[in-house]
């Protein structure tokens, strides 16, 4: 297995003293390059017309053709994104059933037409192998998929555990792996009939559910191959075009080169790396695994014999999805760690400068006429101070410390849940909600960059049975949902002891504030009562030190309040604890489906690949929240 360090299982936590090979993987210039990959899903009826064969074949063939084209075109481009080059040559995939007719039929010329093909299949091979050869009217329907299968471009064969002993539970297997087509899709070829019925788990059902998850989608109609439709949406809004130019039989090149350009390809660019902030990054400690901040917390495959045990069921297909996913998340979790110290320790920094400032400023004051070298120093240091406050705003502004840390923060956690959904066949819902879209502009790249990873990594080869749906749902279980459950539970404490802590701290301020100047007073209208000629001129002594005092604590407690505003740890805590109940309540519903395993492998599957999507849903929706409340907090001039 080829990671883009060497490996150091042994070493779970590295600091400064890393090898120069895992420091060169953290560089933030150099990302690790995702190989260019676009996929390709299909879908259609188990028989061919006859009479339109001929025009069916020529069709599919040219529009094939023409895809793999415009992805070889886009390579440049595609790899203008990086500072680093993937070595590995551009790949058109297909993902398919491999049934009768249409999925047969498009898989055959696939393989010609230098496609990899990963079969999604809605039993276990030796039922589709059956249920293939009780088609009507499909002879030599086995025959092929044998063939295929055997073809070396066939490199992934993803076997769902459907049910073919009634028509209801058949649907339900072709639904669900229709549903792994569309996510694994960056475009849909549907092939039906004209006016098609609809069916549960059928192709039109598939289309439809293809436009709602806005995917775009060539319709090619069996009975009238020439007026295939190209389908995608815009802004909310359906647009069809021709791909043949009426009563010709010539393919429109552009709208296809444009719509893959649009998908594999962003004119937004990684900003530039600041070689002094690239030092301190390398500093930073690093690790080459899951771990995260604590020992005894660890988003491992295993981390005991008895876990070692559990898993085994699904083969190799943790280290495949780790050898797609392992690097980018290390070198995103890294500089999200980062530019998170960067940016606090700046923050901390101008707030203490600022006090610092003020208390300069107060003693200047104090020291007046009679002390005027040290209140003109003062005065200096104050200026300094100042400055240097400036000087941190505006590299903040320029280096974007903070949209950085939260990018890449993004990037990791966005990279930590597809792994799990993968071993489902599922992908990670990438888009931020309508409402949050304006707070997240400057995470285009990010996203493009996560998208990219998606479609190089592809589906494990895997045969999802019992043994395979409870290591899966062990690993949601104790790996993804109670991990996250004892981040955020420890999280929630952590925030409410900071906001206790400082407003017990800014209440003692306040308080030692009035004291000192009830005390000055009460000395002053005793001593002005009892003697005036005699007390007086002692207390007034001491009026520089209150007027002192009486600045720079309110000044402190004025910053500290700042920091509690900026850090909102008493809504954090809030919704870090409404997170844990979220979590607490999806681990007793993954517990629940361990029952669900005793009984219908297909229903089973499709509740445990729902709550591993609710999961990753709710995770990444808490990601995108954080994301949009510090997206305004800016690091502040005074």
């Amino acid at each position: 297995m080829h990671l883009p360090w060497p490996d150091s299982s042994a070493t779970r936590r590295t600091g400064s003293g890393a090898g120069p090979d895992r420091v060169k993987a953290l560089q933030e210039g150099k990302p690790p390059a995702p190989k260019l990959v676009f996929r390709v899903g299909v879908t259609g009826h188990l028989e061919i017309p006859e009479r339109t064969s001929r025009e069916i074949s020529a069709v599919i063939d040219e529009v094939l053709k023409q895809i793999a084209g415009e992805v070889e075109k886009i390579g440049d481009d595609f790899a203008a994104s990086f500072a680093s080059k993937s070595s590995d040559p551009p790949e058109v995939r297909l993902l398919t059933q491999l049934a009768a007719g249409v999925d047969q039929e498009v898989g055959a010329l696939a393989v010609q037409r230098g496609y990899r093909v990963h079969g999604v299949l809605p039993f276990h091979k030796e039922a589709f192998q059956r249920n293939i050869q009780n088609s009507v009217g499909q002879d030599k329907a086995r025959e092929n998929f044998d063939q295929l299968i055997r073809n070396p471009a066939v490199i992934a064969l993803f076997e769902l555990p459907g049910d073919d002993a009634t028509r209801e539970s058949q649907d339900q297997a072709y639904a669900e792996a229709n549903r792994v087509i569309l996510s694994h899709s960056d475009l849909l070829i549907v092939m039906v009939l004209r006016n098609a019925p609809f069916r549960y788990g059928g192709s039109v059902w598939l289309e439809q559910r293809a436009f709602d998850q806005r995917v775009p989608v060539i319709h090619i109609p069996l009975d009238a191959p020439y007026e295939a439709e190209l389908v995608w949406s815009r802004s909310g809004k359906q647009y069809r075009e021709r791909l043949f130019h009426a009563g010709s039989v010539e393919l429109d090149n552009a709208r296809i080169g444009i719509l893959l350009k649009g998908i594999l390809t962003t004119e937004d660019r990684q900003p530039p790396v600041s070689r002094l902030t690239g030092l301190f990054l390398d500093r930073v400690p690093s690790f080459g695994g899951w771990d995260y901040f604590s020992e005894e917390i660890t988003e491992r495959w295993e981390g005991s014999e008895d876990d070692r045990i559990v898993i085994r069921a699904l083969g190799d297909a943790p280290q495949r999805i780790d050898a797609s996913f392992l690097g980018a998340y290390c070198w995103a979790d890294h500089l999200a760690r980062g530019y998170g110290k960067i940016y606090r320790a700046a923050f901390f920094a101008a707030t203490m400068l600022g006090i610092t400032a003020v208390i300069a400023a107060v003693l200047a004051g104090a020291l007046g006429k009679n002390h005027e070298y040290a209140a003109t120093a003062l005065k200096g240091i104050e200026f300094f101070v100042m400055l240097a406050v400036l000087g941190l705003y505006v590299r903040e502004k320029r280096m974007l410390w903070r949209i950085r840390w939260l990018n890449y923060r993004q990037l990791a956690e966005q990279f930590r849940h597809a792994r799990y959904l993968l071993l489902l066949g599922r992908a990670i819902p990438v888009d931020v909600p309508a409402y949050m879209q304006e707070f997240h502009e400057d995470s285009d790249w990010t996203n493009w960059y996560v998208r990219a990873f998606m479609r190089q990594a592809g589906l494990p080869n895997a045969r999802i049975d019992r043994d395979y749906l409870e290591a899966v749902r062990w690993l949601l279980e104790t790996r993804q949902v109670d991990y996250q459950y004892k981040y955020y539970s420890q999280a929630c404490k952590s925030q409410e002891t900071t906001d206790g802590r400082l407003e017990l701290t800014i209440g003692l301020l306040v308080w030692a504030v009035l004291i000192v100047l009830f005390l000055y007073l009460a000395s002053y209208g005793l001593a002005a009562w009892l003697s005036p000629t005699k007390w007086m001129d002692e207390v007034e002594l001491f009026m520089p030190a209150v007027a002192a005092i009486s600045a720079i604590l309110p000044a402190i407690a004025a910053a500290l309040s700042a920091i509690k505003s900026h850090g909102e740890y008493a809504q954090n805590a809030l919704r870090y604890h409404g997170m844990a109940i979220t979590l607490r309540e999806l681990r007793s519903e993954l517990a629940e489906q361990r029952g669900a395993l005793n009984g219908d492998l297909t229903r089973a599957y499709n509740g445990i690949a729902k709550l591993g999507i609710s999961t990753s849903a709710y995770l990444l929706q808490e990601v995108y929240q954080w994301r949009t409340i510090l997206q305004m907090k800016e690091l502040e001039r005074t």
